[in-house]
């Protein structure tokens, strides 16, 4: 089985990307720190509440499933799908288990009457989707060499299937410039893409279009190290920048 790193299958539109080894106890020292109860109360960052609280759903709902993976790498990525609107893509790492078929998996027995699952076949690949009968969403999962792709977006898993072989932040210098010169020691690493972080933060905040432009052309990647205790977060790195800024 070819094996590969999952930030090369993250697609080129990636506004942020996360990185974590063991994803349900990072999630559970995040969510109970301090810092997490404050971003998700201040007032100032009251737009964040919803999707906080949507992000902890989601976790919380896969909680099983993640902790079946056990201590892999687990990588998520944020993406416009819309002028106003984003949507995640989560990279699991399976290892051994990527001989696994997803196709031939007992999924309805797996999950039950609540849900309904289909098989789609798109390009040469193979894609599960599962349906929720009382909300409506719809989840679809591939696999891609050794990583488990899902997205609640079907387009996010098949522009995944598309770049598989680009690996743009592989092969991007800029962000290779800032991922070697941060830390990778902590509860998690977060980097950031600047192209598209004002449409972004857009979604949250109207009338300063120009300032986000401008924040958006100022910076290339950041690559952040996170580190928490009762009464902070440490966030360690280092931010590339454009060929343009870098001259002065």
């Amino acid at each position: 089985l070819e094996t590969t790193n999952a930030l090369n299958l993250v697609p080129h539109n990636a506004i942020y990307v996360l990185e974590a080894e063991n994803p349900v106890e990072s999630w559970r020292t995040f969510s109970n720190s301090n810092f997490w109860q404050f971003l998700k109360n201040h007032p100032y960052l009251k737009e964040l509440t919803e999707d906080a609280d949507y992000l902890d759903e989601l976790m919380q709902e896969n909680k099983t499933a993640l902790e079946f993976l056990g201590n892999r790498n687990f990588y998520m990525s944020a993406h416009m799908t819309a002028y106003n609107d984003y949507d995640y893509l989560v990279f699991v790492d399976l290892k051994n288990a990527a001989i696994i078929n997803l196709t031939s998996l007992p999924w309805k027995r797996m999950l039950g009457d609540d849900y309904t699952v289909k098989n789609i076949t798109y390009q040469e690949a193979e894609l599960v989707q599962i349906a929720d009968k009382e909300s409506n969403d719809n989840l679809y999962l591939t696999q891609i060499k050794n990583y488990l792709v899902c997205s609640y977006t079907k387009e996010l898993v098949t522009t995944c299937i598309d770049q598989q072989d680009t690996a743009f932040l592989s092969h991007n210098t800029k962000f290779k410039e800032a991922y070697t010169r941060s830390s990778s020691r902590g509860l998690a690493q977060l980097y950031v893409q600047y192209d598209l972080l004002d449409e972004y933060l857009g979604v949250y905040t109207k009338g300063n279009e120009e300032n986000l432009q401008l924040l958006s052309n100022a910076f290339s990647f950041t690559a952040l190290d996170m580190n928490l205790n009762d009464e902070n977060a440490l966030l360690e790195g280092y931010t590339s920048l454009p060929d343009s800024i870098a001259l002065y």
